[in-house]
């Protein structure tokens, strides 16, 4: 998928935020990624998505936690 090109069915997905009060971490955030199975392309091209997705996810999260725990302090 390009950067550059207009979302539209079978170039995108969804990303979904959700953020939820939790009593013991403040606040909880959720983020959801759906639509792989419709994108162009074979299911195996699909599964390399969502698993490159799910990873640069793991990394921007984790930058986030960073970024909050450094601000907090």
């Amino acid at each position: 998928m390009h950067q550059d090109t207009e979302p539209e069915p079978g170039n995108s997905t969804l990303v979904e935020f959700t953020l939820a009060a939790d009593p013991d971490y403040g606040t909880r955030l959720r983020v959801t990624e759906s639509g792989f199975e419709t994108l162009d392309g074979s299911r195996e091209d699909a599964a390399a998505y969502r698993k490159g997705n799910v990873d640069g996810w793991r990394q921007v999260i984790g930058q986030l936690v960073e970024h909050v725990a450094h601000v907090a302090a």
